[in-house]
């Protein structure tokens, strides 16, 4: 990945600089003195101090430690993995972890949970503890950051050949976030930062925690506090927008000034919670994808009809978790009766479902449906199922990158169907560099005259950052924005 993709990643800056690629000689007797001043540092974030980030507004540090220290029960524990805290109910409580006997690569709070989870685990434990035993320098190794990177997606692809089938979403992060020292990538840690639980030191470089504080371990912190606290909550159900959008009293341009307008209850609008976060990623997709069919003059109302199709590409379980939202879009479009979102990706399971809307759309006979398809978007189109769409959208699609397929041209085939179907396309990006490698792709397969007709920053990004392994940070969706009339010439 190109370093300059990672200065770029619209989280506040700074995230970065702590990465060095060589393995340095370190003071191993720093670690208490590291210790100590992660204490104080911590001491001080509690008082409930405020900070103001790169986009200017104030938010408060303390807020982080909201639960900090608790458990979060979920029915299905598999939704996402972090190798700090218990897999199974989500405590970040230090002192009572203790990782997998066998792979060492997943924790549980006490041998209740981790028996528990073992008939989940056992699977992908032993072909990792056979990897282990055949590998005498597994946790002592040292790696730079592209060979890394490049292995963890190699062990990925080699467990599902032997497994015959996709990982899971929480398998995969259990080799893009497994426990290695930040710097060099050796498994064998001997410090992690006590704040945000997502960064590791080996002893040689420890002392590089002085450059972890800041953006990086604050926008670290609060993505474990939303992936905790969120991973299972229905959003949309607590939204009260959902019967008062859209009012002509409460003009909006962008995702903060929405916001302000129709999700905060409080008087102070400096300050964001936990839920602020997440609700800008749950509404981010419809208000992307309606801002910039606006801004490229692609919504013409004569055109519009009573049903309207939206093909989701390349899409995931974020997508579908995210569905409901989609029904700010019938209220921004009062001629579409019936809207079709349809899904397709191979993380998917096949799925239909008409939700229920709220009061004034059941007024109006105002449908959302949902279709998922867990095929590649070349295969859709001759499915049984298939719905010409009235647009085509790739939310962080990344059309350079190989699909989960045999075929490792894939994409080009995908993207030949996406022109066959003569119908707008609107691309997501988390970073500038990953926008241009998209159009650059189109341009592979397509001829270098197919050129978007937009690509900008996107006003409705998200707020809420996630992890991102090829970062080594964190990321923020639909950062970026390019849109095609259609990707015809």
């Amino acid at each position: 990945m190109r370093r300059e993709c990672l200065d770029n990643n619209g989280g506040g800056g700074g995230g970065g600089g702590g990465r060095h690629p060589e393995r340095r000689q370190g003071n191993k007797d720093r670690g208490s003195a590291v210790r100590q001043f992660d204490k104080t540092r911590l001491d001080s974030l509690d008082s409930g101090r405020t900070v103001r980030h790169s986009s200017c507004r104030s938010r408060t540090y303390g807020m982080l430690q909201e639960n900090s220290n608790g458990e979060a029960h979920h029915s299905n524990s598999n939704q996402f993995f972090h190798p700090n805290i218990c897999h199974v109910c989500k405590s970040r409580i230090q002192d009572s972890l203790r990782p997998c006997n066998w792979c060492h690569m997943i924790s549980y709070c006490c041998e209740e949970h981790k028996w528990q989870h073992r008939p989940h685990h056992i699977e992908i434990c032993t072909i990792i503890t056979d990897f282990i035993n055949d590998d005498p320098q597994w946790y002592d190794r040292c790696y730079l950051y592209d060979d890394w990177v490049k292995l963890q997606a190699s062990l990925i692809r080699i467990i599902q050949v032997i497994l015959k089938r996709q990982l899971e979403p929480y398998e995969m992060q259990m080799f893009m976030f497994t426990k290695a020292c930040f710097i060099c990538h050796q498994r064998h840690t001997s410090y992690t930062c006590e704040y945000c639980l997502s960064v590791s030191y080996c002893s040689d470089h420890v002392h590089h925690i002085y450059k972890h504080y800041g953006s990086m371990c604050y926008q670290m912190s609060l993505c474990l506090n939303l992936d905790v606290r969120f991973s299972e909550d229905s959003v949309w159900e607590s939204l009260r927008i959902k019967n008062i959008f859209p009012d002509v009293k409460r003009p909006f341009t962008n995702m903060e000034s929405f916001c302000n307008q129709y999700c905060h209850i409080r008087e102070n609008l400096d300050y964001w919670s936990f839920s602020d976060y997440h609700i800008t990623d749950y509404i981010s997709d419809p208000l992307t994808l309606y801002n910039g069919m606006q801004s490229a003059h692609l919504f013409h109302p004569e055109a519009i009809t009573n049903t309207f199709v939206i093909h989701i590409i390349a899409a995931n379980n974020v997508d579908r978790r995210n569905f409901l939202a989609w029904e700010l879009l019938l209220h921004l479009l009062n001629r579409i009766t019936k809207l079709i979102i349809v899904l397709i990706g191979p993380e998917l399971e096949p799925e239909y479902n008409e939700h229920q809307t709220c009061f004034y759309c059941k007024e109006d006979n105002k449908r959302l449906i949902l279709e998922a398809s867990s095929v590649l978007y070349h295969d859709y189109v001759f499915h049984i199922n298939y719905r010409r769409p009235n647009v085509i959208v790739g939310f962080q699609a990344e059309l350079h990158r190989p699909l989960p397929a045999l075929n490792p041209d894939s994409w080009s085939e995908s993207i030949k169907t996406m022109q066959s179907q003569k119908c707008p396309v609107l691309l997501t990006a988390t970073l500038s560099c990953k926008a241009d490698y998209d159009i650059t792709m189109i341009q592979q397969v397509l001829g270098p005259s197919v050129k978007p007709i937009l690509s900008t920053f996107n006003d409705f990004r998200t707020f809420r950052p996630y992890r991102d392994f090829e970062a080594g940070y964190v990321s923020f969706r639909n950062i970026y924005l390019t849109v095609y009339d259609n990707l015809n010439v």
